[in-house]
């Protein structure tokens, strides 16, 4: 097969790319459903999402697209998550509203706070020393280092900071002071708004684009890129020789591909790293288990990081008279956890934590390992994805979306930077 442009993975990201490319690419996917984490299965009446996915559109075409998909009917929501520690629930983002904390607490974030002044963490070394900088020892102590360390599964003096201001909300002395008193500080943050199927899951994002995409050839995996051939092979047997090749893997398996990288790629790829995750889906025989759409949970006492509750997002995704809860466990590949382990942990910390009652029994359960979760931010990162990056672009293969790119994305954002790119490929062979 000779198509000007291959694009490897069906995921939104890759889809998006086939979408606007048409006829001049093809699209391979080594499952047997295209969507990449960005699915969902149909259980017994009850709709699971790969992973707690909503999307956030704050404009331009992944906008004006989504809303005017004819079979895509998207609720928009505004916000609503918490925090719980201290044995209390407090609306999130949790430094403009402590509130409802016991009192030492307050003080010692207000205080912290204080202390740490406006600098920002702009000169910081790392994380965990910006955290420090930014919200001082009080807010670190009782959110952002116990949170964050659940999350990357990691010491947080390992990772950079360049992510840090864009995901985690910086707010004034002034709304700090605001919020210890019972002041709500609204639309802070970068998830205030956001939208969801109303049918479907999250999963109907990725059969959308599915359908305006050409053909998919689905349960297609690449085992070898030969870089002077332009040729993908693949593990059926077949190739696919390419003028341009996208890949939407994660950028360690692409580099695994190529035939003729040299060490010094195999080795900034090899320092690349990633967090897995569990996330666990129960189906419960009660309605409105809660009002929320998710908890995050910094203390190291509950397993999970963070609970959702999708039939806040739509009540199609459960019966009537019922609920769905999933919870989100992050793990370090190389300190596996066990699932059975994980999932009895997980309701003992629902119960003790009173988002389920004692006798609710989940009448369904659908539990995915999801072995590349979060591309960690770790110092040398952006230094190592950049020297792979040079060598793929000087070989004319594009790797982005959250895993090609190996950042953090959000759904908007994969569906930009794909469009950005097909717009430049198909002026390229104009």
């Amino acid at each position: 097969m000779d198509r000007n442009t291959v694009i490897l993975g069906a995921g939104v990201t890759g889809l998006t790319v086939a979408r606007h490319l048409g006829s001049a690419c093809a699209l391979f996917e080594k499952e047997e459903r295209p969507g990449g984490l960005c699915k969902s299965d149909s259980l017994s009446g009850f709709t699971f999402d790969r992973a707690g996915h909503v999307l956030h559109l704050p404009g331009g075409s992944p906008h004006r697209w989504a809303t005017a998909m004819p079979d895509l009917d998207l609720v928009q929501h505004r916000r609503r998550a918490w925090v719980r520690s201290s044995g209390c629930y407090t609306e999130y983002p949790f430094q403009v509203h402590t509130y409802g904390l016991p009192e030492d607490v307050v003080q010692e974030c207000v205080s912290g706070m204080e202390e740490a002044g406006t600098g920002h963490g702009e000169s910081s070394a790392n994380f965990h020393d910006w955290i420090l900088s930014t919200f001082g020892k009080g807010f670190a102590k009782h959110f952002f280092v116990p949170y964050n360390e659940k999350f990357w599964a990691c010491p947080l003096a390992e990772l950079g900071t360049d992510w840090a201001q864009r995901f985690i909300p910086v707010p004034s002395l002034e709304e700090v002071a605001r919020g210890s008193v019972g002041k709500s500080t609204t639309g802070f943050g970068y998830n205030t708004e956001f939208y969801y199927p109303r049918n479907g899951g999250i999963g109907a994002v990725a059969d959308a684009l599915h359908a305006e995409a050409p053909i998919v050839q689905l349960g297609c995996e690449a085992v070898e890129i030969l870089l002077k051939a332009r040729r993908v092979k693949f593990s059926s047997g077949t190739s696919a020789d390419y003028e341009h090749l996208v890949s939407t893997l994660p950028l360690p398996a692409l580099v695994s591909l190529l035939d003729d990288a040299p060490l010094g790629i195999r080795d900034a790829a090899t320092a690349l790293k990633h967090v897995s995750l569990y996330s666990l889906n129960f189906g419960i025989s009660r309605p409105n288990v809660s009002d929320m759409h998710w908890v995050y949970f910094p203390e190291k006492d509950t397993i999970f990081h963070r609970a959702v509750f999708p039939g806040n997002f739509s009540p199609s995704v459960a019966p009537p008279d019922h609920s769905t809860v999933s919870v989100e466990i992050s793990y370090a590949p190389d300190n596996p956890l066990s699932l059975d382990a994980a999932r009895d942990s997980a309701l003992r910390d629902l119960v003790r934590n009173g988002v389920m009652a004692p006798g609710d029994e989940p009448v369904v359960e659908h539990h995915f390992n999801i072995a590349t979760a979060y591309c960690v931010p770790h110092r040398d990162r952006n230094a190592n994805v950049a020297r792979i990056t040079d060598f793929l672009t000087g070989h004319d293969i594009s790797s982005i979306g959250r895993f090609g790119s190996w950042q953090h994305m959000s759904i908007h954002d994969c569906i930009m930077q794909a469009e950005s790119l097909a717009h430049s490929l198909a002026g390229a062979g104009q």
